[in-house]
C-alpha cells in the first residue's frame, strides 16, 4: 500500500463509514465500531443536509420533540441527549470521574445509530445504494415493518418531512 494525499468530498467519507457499518451490522459483528462509524457518518451527512437546505434527522427530531413536549430543544444540546441514549458518548469519550464499565444495549444502540445516518443518507441520496437497500429490508423484517407503516398514518401531516420539488428521492 503507497500513501498518497488524496482529496475526498465528505459524501465519500461519510458513505464509506456508513456502508461499513451496515457491512459489520448485517453480520453481527463488532457493534462498537458499527455505533462508531454510524455517529461519525451521521455528523457528516447531518451537515450535508444543512448544507442542501434538507432537513437532517436532528432538526426533525427537535420538530417532534416540539410536538410532544410544546418546547424546541437547541440542536446541539438535542443531539448531546441522544448521543448519550445511543451509547455514542461513552464509546468516545472517557474523563477522569467516569467510571470504567457502562451497561448498553449494543444492538439498540447499532440500530437506532443506523436508523438516523441512514436517514440522512436518504434524505440526500435516495435509497437505491445496494447497502442502503440491505439495511432497509433487514430492518423492515426485523422491527414490524407493516405495523410502522400503520402508525404512520396516524402521524400529522405537520410532522411528515416533505419532499422538495426537484427531489429524486424514491420514497
Amino acid at each position: 500500500m503507497t500513501s498518497t494525499e488524496k482529496k475526498y468530498h465528505k459524501k465519500e467519507i461519510a458513505t464509506e463509514q456508513l456502508k461499513t457499518a451496515i457491512k459489520l451490522f448485517l453480520n453481527e459483528k463488532d457493534l462498537s465500531s458499527v455505533i462508531i462509524l454510524a455517529s461519525a457518518a451521521g455528523s457528516i451527512l447531518s451537515q450535508l443536509a444543512r448544507n442542501a437546505e434538507e432537513e437532517p434527522f436532528i432538526d426533525y427530531a427537535c420538530r417532534i420533540h416540539n410536538h410532544i413536549k410544546k418546547i424546541t430543544p437547541g440542536r446541539e444540546k438535542y443531539n448531546h441527549f441522544i448521543n448519550i441514549k445511543l451509547g455514542i458518548t461513552s464509546h468516545k469519550h472517557m474523563s477522569d470521574s467516569d467510571p470504567e464499565t457502562v451497561e448498553l444495549d449494543l444492538l439498540r444502540c447499532a440500530l437506532d445509530g443506523l436508523t438516523i445516518a441512514v436517514s440522512d443518507f436518504v434524505t440526500l441520496y435516495g435509497q437505491e445504494e445496494p447497502f442502503i437497500k440491505a439495511f432497509l429490508h433487514w430492518t423492515w423484517h426485523n422491527t414490524n415493518g407493516k405495523k410502522l407503516i400503520e402508525e404512520f398514518k396516524d402521524i400529522p401531516k405537520n410532522l411528515i418531512q416533505k419532499k422538495k420539488k426537484n427531489d429524486k428521492r424514491n420514497l
